[in-house]
């Protein structure tokens, strides 16, 4: 692309020979350092075809979507505990090869992520949230640290565990998400949104969360009538997964 561009650190405001890239689904660009190592880096935020005009060696870096929350379900006087979802899985493949012509992507949200490189790369997503009237259980998911490119001097946040609520009509605690991987500048990081409603009987909508890429979703507790009173569940859905490529620049 040639495009002169303006990065922090030491080759600001440089001249860059950018890779021959495009992609039909969103997308960010920016140069960062690893190791001493200056790299063009991609952020695919969803799906699309990332099409290349040269053959461009790469390393990879994806992370599955979250696993859905549960919407535990109720009855005239009581709201089951609901589960949040479990976080998104890291996978790291280096020295993969970014051939001249089109290349499939997927990322979403309670999805796995994938790239069609050289060979397929794909990150599995979190677990998904159960309930019944009988049992509800948390989804399962990425527990430990997320390091980028698994380089320990870039820790990017923690998968965490997806908790169980506790419900009742009048008092009500929506299971947790997972927490997701945080690539700043571009979202921030944080587990998956949860809030104590307290003695607040409306229970919904929540705001959309900032958590990092792979958060699980929380819990959603059921529609519950009280009293002759239908009050709203909460209702969020997990983050999506990201596909990052890095290309060595200098």
């Amino acid at each position: 692309m040639g495009n002169t561009v303006k990065v922090f650190g030491g080759i600001a405001g440089a001249a860059l020979d950018w890779p021959r890239l495009s992609f039909t689904g969103t997308w960010h660009r920016r140069v960062m350092e690893y190791g001493g190592v200056w790299y063009y880096e991609y952020l695919l935020l969803g799906s699309g075809t990332l099409t290349s005009q040269g053959d461009y060696p790469c390393d990879a870096f994806l992370v599955g979507g979250g696993g859905n929350g549960a919407a535990s379900p109720g009855t005239s006087d009581y709201a089951y505990p609901s589960p949040g979802g479990g976080s998104g899985y890291p996978v790291f493949s280096p020295g993969r090869l970014i051939a001249a012509g089109d290349h499939a992507v997927s990322v979403g949200a309670a999805a796995n992520t994938s790239i069609a490189l050289d060979t397929a790369v794909s990150a599995q997503k979190g677990g998904n949230a159960t309930a019944s009237s009988s049992a509800s259980a948390a989804g399962s998911g990425f527990t430990q640290t997320y390091y980028l490119y698994n380089d320990e001097t870039r820790p990017a946040g923690t998968g965490g565990g997806a908790a169980r609520g506790s419900g009742s009509p009048l008092f009500v605690i929506p299971g947790s998400g997972g927490g997701g991987c945080t690539m700043l500048p571009y979202i921030k990081p944080g587990p998956a949104l949860r809030r104590d409603n307290s003695y607040v009987r409306n229970w919904g909508p929540v705001a959309s969360s900032k958590s990092g890429f792979g958060a699980g979703a929380m819990g959603r507790a059921a529609r519950v009538e009280y009293n002759g009173t239908e009050y709203a569940q909460w209702d969020t859905s997990p983050a999506a997964g990201v596909a990052a490529l890095r290309i060595r620049a200098v």
